[in-house]
């Protein structure tokens, strides 16, 4: 009897520990299932919340999660795609191939893989997709997930910033032309120390025959080349031209043949926010041309001028000579008559073409006198 009482003692400590363990499973298993309910509900907000679009396929790939993003995006409803095959979305089989071909080659996972998605009103969407394999707890491919991401507001960025790069590369192209054709060199350079230049038009070599990198990258360009004579002359000019903000000037440069070529300087000054010279925008034009014009018409005028102070007092005394009468009989032969008036008329015309004018000689008197019958 004492046997059977400790046996039966024994049996009920066990079954006291069998039914603690059993409270405690059963305490686990509720906050187990309290934290997968919180878990989910987590994950519920998660999906409902997120932007994107979420769609969740089991291996088969039916559709088995369908976000709020989702039916926003293609416009179906979750249930109307719900255990239907994901193809559907891309109006295909052989895109959802291509992003599961896409998560094998790359491990699992697939991330910014942009396709076309079938929208239910049969419109193409572009989209960016990042999507994982899922596997259960052997391992083995239970389904797929993917985040989609709406592309088509970026797609017209790109568009219109492409649009935008077309013009600008169109309108750059017409200034180049403009710089190329036009005979006066467009030039940027620093507003102090040498003046080094950042950029200048192509038609610098008709002008100077210097390419454009030469002058860009040549240290002091500018200032080696200005003429001995002009150099003290320029650089306090140029000095006092910017401090008002821009200005024309003229001074002769070396060009590549070692000939001195006048140039026309007209420029402006680039100022930053604080009122600081930043940058010198401007134009060379060749007056060479122009120059010498100027140059002869200056030499030309002065010798006139010192030809007529010297021929003035000349005028002024000259006294034309004094002609003999001469008789004429008359009845004589009409070559008679002429003979006088035109040695008259010559000497008249070489003096007029050599002396004074007309208007100051006095004519020879001719005496005609009637002949005795």
């Amino acid at each position: 009897m004492e046997q059977t009482k400790e046996t039966i003692d024994e049996l009920r400590q066990k079954i006291g520990a069998l039914e603690t363990e059993r409270q405690q499973a059963e305490q686990a298993a509720l906050e187990a299932n309290a934290a997968l309910r919180e878990t989910q509900r987590c994950l519920t907000r998660l999906i409902e919340s997120s932007p994107d679009a979420i769609i969740s396929t089991d291996k088969q790939g039916n559709v088995v999660l369908f976000s709020e993003g989702a039916e926003t995006l293609l416009g179906y409803r979750a249930k109307e795609v719900t255990s239907r095959n994901i193809s559907v979305l891309y109006g295909d089989e052989a895109g959802p191939k291509q992003i599961a071909r896409e998560m094998r080659k790359r491990g699992g996972s697939v991330s910014c893989f942009e396709s076309v998605l079938l929208a239910k009103d049969g419109s193409n969407i572009p989209v960016l997709i990042s999507a994982s394999v899922l596997s259960d707890d052997k391992g083995e491919e239970a389904g797929t997930i993917g985040f989609v991401r709406d592309l088509r507001e970026r797609k017209r960025e790109e568009e219109e910033r492409d649009e935008r790069a077309t013009e600008l590369k169109a309108g750059r192209d017409r200034f180049q032309y403009l710089l190329t054709v036009t005979p006066g060199v467009v030039y940027t350079t620093q507003a102090s120390g040498d003046y080094a230049c950042t950029s200048v038009s192509e038609n610098l070599d008709a002008v100077m025959g210097f390419s454009p990198w030469e002058m860009i990258e040549e240290s002091g360009f500018w200032v080696s080349r200005l003429h001995p004579d002009d150099a003290p002359r320029i650089l306090p000019e140029i000095e006092s031209l910017i401090r008002q903000g821009g200005g024309t000037t003229e001074y002769r440069l070396l060009n590549r043949d070692r000939n001195y070529i006048w140039i026309r300087d007209t420029f402006r000054v680039i100022r930053d926010d604080r009122g600081r010279p930043l940058e010198i925008v401007g134009s060379w034009s060749d007056i060479s041309y122009q120059s010498r014009q100027s140059r002869r018409l200056e030499s030309a005028w002065q010798s006139s001028m010192i030809c007529k102070r010297s021929s003035l007092p000349a005028q002024r005394s000259y006294t034309p000579p004094r002609r003999p009468r001469m008789a004429l009989r008359v009845g004589s032969s009409v070559r008679a008559w002429n003979r006088p008036l035109a040695i008259c008329r010559g000497r008249c015309a070489t003096i007029q073409s050599s002396g004074p004018s007309m208007s100051t000689l006095r004519m020879p008197r001719v005496c005609l006198m009637k002949s005795s019958v």
